[in-house]
């Protein structure tokens, strides 16, 4: 989804929202679930129609309450989009029920669910201020529970505030990929500093923040986190035992740390007609059961007379997977990828260089046509696997231009329990010296909105005959 859509229509979930992939089967809710009534105002409504079409798991389903809620009238919109979104989300958490609201208004509401697999999830839903009052903004965050919440609707003095935005100020300064937009950023926050607002909640305070310095220059993994959500950031990367442990630095999406993830990020994998293998990924997940998991399926499309990856649903992941999966479909090792920070990083003070790694079936595969397909949903790693594929024309990517998230992040501890989401390098390619961050992939054939798979998998064929 490019930014000029993202103003019409806003589907957003957290940068590291860990997925399990597309379930099959949903669990009901708990019997003894609480009442809940959705408030009988323009956003109320909309919540209750989406968790109605959430609770039924049907894509279709989705499809059509996304289709029937945007706005179509500047350009095409392709609800697949946010369908695999929200089929993403119920993987990881199960069924969602309703529990409490933190916060209604007229046209924009913000409520607490909990999934079958006892995880929390907060859902902010907006809508436009005329009839028929359609879907503007549906933000989806990973919460720890009501109690959580509380801590990020606690007030925040000036005083407080005065030193996150000094001390988020001085990282920005010193260590931002970019010098020069770091400054701005900087003396941004010191104005702020110099005259803080009245008392305002947490997460006020962190989304206030966070927007001012979007509208200095957009980076998808610049934010600052009020204390509930940066301590679940913390926890997922085993941050919070030690509060001294040094902070976390993730690649684009996420790094090679050790993250609570279930599930192996695996989606179908099949056949179709003419030998052409498909492989559904999710999420870019590493430990060990998703490595094995990686070599059972890459192992059974050796034989493949073309791969398919469908990373259209894919928001990102552990970068070790995207190496791992890689390393399958080059002979030799390949300069696939650069990164750039402050300073440089290179032995000559130049970009970094990443290398694709072999295995025993680097030879056997390394030939095969490769397709990806991907579209606005894609996103981080998941961006990087496509982005490094195309470059080194390994792969032809099929769809609609990705999300542009490019940047590697590093999570910093600011004061009174709140993060920073601080981007310290831009991964590029070697021949072009460019990356994706806020322009996305550009892919290689362009594909209507909403395209289904099946017609996906015609113009792989239709690549195919080209090449022959």
């Amino acid at each position: 989804m490019n930014d000029r859509r993202m103003k019409k229509w806003s589907l957003r979930l957290a940068a590291c929202w860990m997925v399990t992939g597309f379930v099959v089967a949903f669990e009901s809710a708990p019997a003894h679930a609480e009442e809940f009534s959705f408030p009988a105002t323009p956003a109320g409504n909309a919540a209750g129609e989406w968790f109605a079409a959430m609770a039924t798991g049907d894509r279709d389903i989705l499809r059509t309450f996304f289709a029937r809620r945007s706005d179509a009238s500047d350009e095409p919109y392709d609800p697949n989009d946010d369908v695999a979104m929200c089929m993403m989300v119920l993987g990881d958490t199960g069924s969602l029920t309703p529990r409490s609201i933190m916060r209604s208004e007229q046209y924009e509401i913000v409520l607490l669910a909990v999934g079958t697999r006892g995880k929390w999830v907060r859902a902010t839903l907006g809508v436009d201020s005329r009839k028929p009052y359609k879907m503007t903004a549906l933000t989806l965050h990973k919460s720890m529970g009501s109690e959580a919440e509380a801590v990020a609707a606690e007030q925040v003095e000036p005083a407080a505030q005065k030193d996150i935005a000094l001390e988020a100020a001085r990282l920005l300064r010193d260590r931002y990929v970019y010098e020069k937009i770091g400054k701005k950023y900087a003396d941004r926050l010191a104005t702020i500093a110099d005259s803080p607002a009245k008392s305002m909640t947490a997460e006020a305070l962190a989304t206030s923040l966070t927007s001012m310095l979007q509208s200095i220059q957009r980076d998808k993994h610049l934010k600052i986190l009020d204390p509930a959500r940066a301590r679940r950031i913390l926890a997922m990367f085993g941050m919070l035992e030690n509060e001294g442990d040094d902070d976390v630095e993730l690649e684009p999406g996420a790094g090679h740390q050790a993250m609570t993830v279930e599930g192996d990020g695996f989606g179908r994998v099949e056949r179709f007609t003419g030998n052409i293998a498909y492989i559904e990924i999710t999420m870019f997940v590493s430990g060990p059961s998703a490595f094995a998991r990686a070599e059972e399926v890459m192992a059974s499309v050796q034989d493949a007379a073309a791969i398919v990856f469908d990373l259209r649903g894919n928001g990102g992941g552990d970068g070790e997977m995207v190496e791992k999966i890689e390393a399958y479909l080059f002979a030799k090792p390949t300069h696939i990828m650069s990164s750039i920070r402050r300073g440089g990083t290179g032995p000559t003070q130049g970009p970094a260089e990443t290398w694709t790694k072999t295995n025993r079936l680097s030879e056997t595969m390394s030939s095969i046509p490769v397709f990806i397909l991907a579209g606005g949903a894609t996103g981080s790693a998941a961006e990087a696997f496509a982005f490094g594929l195309k470059h080194a024309e390994r792969a032809i990517v099929i769809g609609q231009p990705t999300a542009g998230a490019g940047h590697r992040v590093s999570y910093e501890r600011l004061p009174h329990g709140f993060a920073l989401g601080l981007p310290v390098a831009a991964a590029i390619s070697p021949k072009t010296g460019k990356g994706w961050e806020g322009v996305g992939v550009i892919p290689n054939v362009n594909t209507p909105a909403g395209a289904t798979l099946d017609v996906l998998i015609s113009m792989v064929r239709e690549q195919l005959r080209m090449r022959s």
